[in-house]
């Protein structure tokens, strides 16, 4: 009985150390060709991107995704991502459009996690310039933004119809 017992107990612990190295985290190319063609990499942090290399740097179509949740998928090129893709975060938050030098910079899309949208262009991850904000109450606002903030000239026209135009500074009307 004894012996069976132990034979028991020989064999729990067996499975649960295997299952225990199954489970260890891989780190480094895990598949493909890293260096020159498709290939994915993951990082100690848990960082992953799954797409096609050059040079063993980033360049193409590819996806990097972030332990917190964060992905992008998108252009690479030289490792920056470049061009359109598509970056969304753990709160729901996703923007389409223009990535610079590896920035959301150039014209796209962010639809923050409480509904507002705005569509005009970015630079380095916040509105500058002509665009448009949208409230999930139907609220529109057409016209100037300098980083992040409404500034300058626009309309803000509401869903009854009713519009205020003129010069705005961080976001309050100055005068029509």
């Amino acid at each position: 009985m004894k012996e069976l017992f132990n034979g028991i107990v020989i064999g729990i612990v067996s499975v649960f150390l295997l299952s225990c190295a199954s489970t260890e985290k891989k780190v480094g190319c895990i598949e493909g060709k890293c260096d020159e063609g498709y290939g994915v990499y993951v990082w100690e942090d848990g960082s992953k991107y799954a797409g096609s290399f050059k040079a063993g740097r980033f360049n193409g179509q590819g996806t990097f995704t972030w332990p917190d949740g964060r992905v992008y998928t998108g252009i690479y090129v030289d490792g920056k991502r470049q061009g359109y893709g598509v970056m969304s975060w753990p709160d729901g938050s996703v923007y389409k459009g223009q990535f610079t030098n590896d920035d959301i910079t150039g014209n796209g899309t962010y639809k923050y996690a409480d509904g507002k949208v705005y569509t005009g262009p970015m630079v380095k991850g916040k509105a500058n310039g002509k665009g448009v904000l949208e409230w999930p109450d139907g609220t529109r606002y057409e016209g100037d933004f300098i980083d992040n903030r409404i500034e300058g000239q626009g309309m803000l026209i509401y869903p009854d119809g009713r519009t205020l135009k003129g010069r705005f500074v961080n976001g309050i009307l100055v005068n029509e």
